[in-house]
């Protein structure tokens, strides 16, 4: 049975009894005729030769015999069977093969020709909906079609020359890890096989600078996914639901096309409205009786469509929820400077030995900060976990220091640094940043998306506490710093005025 396996990635096996009987398959089809009374599955390699097994079942559509999913079994050992080991490259996913790029996951279903123009669409909540109810689909099989129309819609913009890509952020790959990975990747295998059309999809695994709504998964895309062909984003339109509306979670959507300059519609738009749980449908009409089921099954809301086919679906109030970095140009253009950056003579304070205590929330700026106006100065940044006898040998070296820690935030951690400097009668400023969480969340992405940093999570702006320092802590001066960029590039300004995504936690007020 091993040279059955040797090279092979996806089988199909026949259930009966113990999964004895093995179908050899390279495309993850069924090759035999159909018999009666078994079932059928498609299994793939997980780790240490755990196997994840599909179940279908035959059904009849229009004449033709076919397998539907019925349920997936996870972790199901076969040890008997030699199976090859993953290609570095790619990974399992029902008879689909997905490749990995980095954190980027990227499948081309049915051939999708390269064009000029793209139709792309986000994923779940747009082109499906969970059938429980549940905002985010709670296993592989909970997902059902938006609705009857998409089809028909995804048809005719194909006839009309469109390339169809889904650009979809599932973050929690990254979290959850490899078994996760799979079930998130099987569902959007699932749906390519119901809708069966040539359709492309770049699925992002982790919150990196490819996240939506980064600019760089679009480049990706242009770059290594098109055939070499550059996009006219004038011609071109990206669908999806996250798009700042009033109920909406996020709205990494609309920010997503505004960022790489494409017209943006909201699946309403584009199908109408989207159809009702099944499972909770069907619940609810079981609860009923039986004349009141027929007309629970017709409550549907009908959109008139436009000439162009969209339908006429009003957005309403949309809102970005995060810091629009259009300000700050605003700001640039009314000063006298091209950058408006701080001079040496303003930040100076003319001693030969100091200490400086940077104060201001994660991600505002204080480390560039240091780099733009001290380092230079032979100052000594002091960051993170660093212990007192750092501190002290430095000064003993008659060095001056900059402090950006934690330990910086609050009147009673700043204490033992201010008795530090009485006690070595050396002179302690403090550089207070006055910038919003929002201001400090968009420079925290716009660090990820240039320096291919960790994104800090967004919770740790909810338990981190700054107090502003006083000049009665001990301070010989508090400085107030407000925001002022400084660009190396046309590039890294331009990538700053984009949007980035929005704190996804409440923050007290």
């Amino acid at each position: 049975m091993s040279n059955l396996f040797e090279n092979k990635r996806f089988f199909c096996y026949q259930i009966k009894e113990d999964l004895k009987s093995v179908i050899q398959n390279n495309q993850g089809q069924i090759v035999e005729k159909y018999q009666d009374d078994f079932d059928y599955c498609i299994i793939s390699e997980e780790r240490s030769k755990n196997i994840s097994v599909r179940v279908y079942y035959k059904c009849v559509d229009n004449g033709i015999p076919i397998l539907k999913p019925s349920f997936l079994t996870s972790s199901v050992k076969l040890n008997s069977l030699d199976i090859a080991n993953d290609h570095k490259n790619t990974f399992p996913s029902f008879a689909h093969q997905w490749i990995r790029k980095g954190t980027l996951r990227y499948l081309n279903y049915r051939d999708p020709k390269p064009s000029t123009k793209i139709f792309g669409f986000d994923f779940d909540s747009t082109l499906i909906m969970t059938r429980s109810g549940a905002p985010r689909s709670l296993t592989t099989d909970d997902w059902q079609i938006y609705n009857g129309n998409v089809i028909g819609r995804l048809k005719q913009l194909l006839e009309e020359g469109w390339k169809l890509v889904i650009f979809t952020n599932q973050g929690g790959v990254d979290r959850r890890g490899y078994e996760w990975e799979v079930s998130v990747h099987d569902r959007i295998g699932q749906f390519l096989d119901f809708v069966n059309l040539p359709i492309q999809v770049v699925s992002t695994c982790a919150r990196d600078k490819f996240r939506k709504p980064s600019p760089f998964l679009f480049g990706f895309f242009e770059k290594y996914l098109n055939g070499k062909l550059s996009i006219n984003a004038q011609e071109s339109a990206y669908v999806g639901d996250a798009a700042g509306r009033e109920g909406d979670y996020v709205t990494t959507d609309y920010k997503f096309a505004r960022n790489i300059g494409f017209q943006f519609y909201v699946p309403e738009q584009l199908f109408g409205i989207s159809d009702p749980p099944s499972l909770l449908t069907k619940q609810k009409l079981e609860q009923r009786p039986r004349k009141e089921q027929k007309e629970e099954e017709k409550e549907k809301t009908i959109l008139e469509r436009n000439k162009n086919g969209f339908y006429k679906y009003q957005i309403g109030k949309t809102s970005m929820r995060s810091f629009d970095p259009m300000t700050i140009k605003g700001n640039l253009r009314k000063s006298k400077t091209k950058y408006a950056a701080y001079t040496k003579k303003e930040l100076s304070a003319g001693i030969k030995q100091e200490i400086i205590v940077l104060v201001g929330c994660p991600s505002c700026g204080k480390t560039t900060f240091y780099n733009n106006y001290f380092k230079d100065l032979n100052y000594t940044l002091l960051n993170h976990n660093f212990d007192d006898n750092s501190l002290t040998k430095c000064l003993d070296n008659n060095g001056s220091i900059v402090i950006e820690s934690d330990k910086c935030l609050t009147i009673r951690k700043r204490r033992q640094f201010i008795e530090i400097a009485k006690s070595k009668k050396i002179p302690i400023r403090a550089f207070y940043f006055k910038a919003t969480v929002e201001l400090a969340n968009h420079l925290n992405w716009y660090r990820v998306w240039t320096q291919d940093s960790i994104y800090i999570p967004s919770i740790i702006y909810k338990i981190t506490t700054v107090e502003k320092p006083q000049k009665s802590e001990g301070f010989k001066q508090i400085k107030t710093i407000s925001f002022r960029p400084i660009f190396e590039n046309e590039k890294l300004e331009s990538l700053f005025y984009l949007w980035t995504e929005e704190l996804l936690i409440k923050l007290q007020k």
